[in-house]
């Protein structure tokens, strides 16, 4: 099969046109979450915050036999409060080019690893497995110096997630009616469910308000379920509960949204 895959410009091409709806969520937020003045440095303070990062992933079980090493790019919205428990949730893009489904499209392909197009050319095929996850999670920061900025400091989080993902089909060159329109749905293996995930790591907030960011080890357990009635390439009913598996790494940039205090200025 010629494959063609190019992760990235899928994600940045086809996601980034569809703008989140979290950036909505800044807009309504309270209007005391951004006036307040506050000195992180000092004391222990409640905000508001934005979060964009980065999940490498390693599949595990059920999900490693269809995928490998996958990626995760997205945003989460929060807010912590001065006991250092926060809430936050949000929607993250999941893709790989690791695609482990060996029959997929066995039927349609021609020797040399191509497809007929519908002017009766030979075609390439690009394969990316894509999806999207939207956690809910709770967690807890522990000061590792509660003396000084005592809103930094190791973390946990724990909560359920959403976790949809499938098979993207794309000809390279010309169109092929066989994997276009509801055709391409008895290949792409539609498959979601409800999951937990976990994370422990470090976050800091910064009192200049520019250094924020969190590093973490993220695992998540998703139970999850075929929604295609039929896949056409093997013609098999998919029909068993499935267990979708991911452990790896995270880093995040953090936005804190509230309004730093005056610096001190002493007269003598």
């Amino acid at each position: 099969m010629r494959v063609i895959n190019h992760p990235y410009k899928f994600f940045f091409g086809n996601f980034c046109q569809h703008p989140g709806l979290l950036c909505l969520l800044i807009f309504f937020l309270p209007p005391q979450f951004l006036k307040a003045q506050k000195s992180i440095a000092d004391s222990a303070v409640s905000m508001a915050f934005l979060q964009v990062g980065y999940q490498g992933m390693i599949t595990h079980s059920d999900l490693a036999d269809r995928f490998g090493y996958s990626s995760q790019l997205g945003m989460e919205v929060g807010y912590k409060f001065r006991t250092g428990w926060y809430l936050n949730t949000g929607i993250k893009a999941f893709f790989t080019d690791v695609i482990r489904e060996d029959s997929l499209m066995s039927n349609l392909i021609v020797p040399g690893g191509f497809l007929i197009a519908d002017n009766g050319t030979l075609t390439g095929i690009r394969i990316l497995g894509t999806g999207f996850l939207v956690p809910l999670t709770i967690g807890k920061i522990f000061p590792l110096n509660p003396t000084h900025n005592s809103n930094s400091g190791l973390f946990v989080e724990v909560g359920p997630q959403f976790f949809q993902h499938k098979i993207s089909l794309f000809p390279t060159d010309e169109k092929v009616a066989a994997i276009s329109g509801d055709y391409k749905k008895g290949y792409d293996r539609l498959t979601n469910g409800i999951g937990l995930r976990e994370v422990v790591g470090y976050r800091y907030f910064a009192d200049n308000g520019y250094l924020n960011f969190s590093i973490g080890f993220e695992f998540s357990q998703n139970f999850t379920h075929s929604r295609r009635s039929i896949n056409f390439d093997t013609g098999e009913i998919e029909s068993n509960n499935r267990l979708d598996l991911l452990s790896g790494f995270s880093v995040g940039w953090i936005f804190p949204l509230y309004q730093r205090a005056p610096d001190k200025v002493y007269y003598f």
